[in-house]
């Protein structure tokens, strides 16, 4: 697939500025701390100290505001990582992989809340 048609694909859903610490697990176990900039029914956009390759996979856990779920949990994987020297952290989008209908209508319905 070219850059083109993911970056095609990737903008797809609706994103949602949003700003909620978010704790990321990799497969071997270890994890760290970071925070969203940006959420879609099909991904999101996260601040973090790790420069992950694409292809990656995440376990998630973040909160969403107003939502009577908690912390939602789901799988991802990396699609871009890129240095912001603004921040000193990473800018990660990621892909949310087999997400349950569940968080899916929870996302949805906190988007359309926002419009």
């Amino acid at each position: 697939m070219s850059n083109q048609s993911d970056v095609s694909e990737r903008r797809q859903s609706e994103r949602l500025p949003l700003r909620v610490p978010v704790t990321c697990i990799l497969t071997d176990g270890r994890g760290f701390k970071g925070h969203s900039a940006d959420i879609s029914t099909g991904g999101m956009s996260l601040f973090g100290p790790a420069n992950l390759p694409a292809g990656t996979e995440l376990k998630l856990s973040f909160p969403l505001p107003g939502s009577a779920e908690g912390l939602l949990n789901c799988r991802s994987k990396v699609i871009q990582s890129v240095f912001d020297s603004r921040t000193g952290q990473f800018r990660v989008g990621v892909q949310f992989v087999a997400a349950p209908e569940s968080l899916v209508k929870t996302i949805s319905a906190h988007i359309r809340s926002r419009r």
